[in-house]
């Protein structure tokens, strides 16, 4: 999947980050982003508007996500290749 095809599916509220732009984010939560090689983008729920229509967008078009939750008490969502 690729960064625009993300994008078209998802509604426009929600900011895509692909995970090697998020070093900081790792960092900040002591995780090593080396654990994370089979994702590539990463949602973050303090970036998107609508979350419940962000996961059924997800849902409903098969994507494989898996949701975390960081240190601040915050959900992330992870997007496999």
């Amino acid at each position: 999947m690729t960064y625009n095809q993300l994008q078209s599916i998802l509604p426009t509220d929600s900011e895509i980050h692909f995970k090697t732009d998020c070093s900081q984010f790792f960092l900040d939560n002591n995780l090593s982003i080396s654990d994370y090689s089979k994702y590539k983008f990463i949602l973050f729920e303090y970036t998107i508007d609508n979350w419940t229509d962000t996961i059924n967008s997800l849902d409903s078009n098969n994507i494989n996500y898996k949701i975390k939750t960081d240190d601040w008490n915050l959900d992330y969502i992870l997007i496999n290749y």
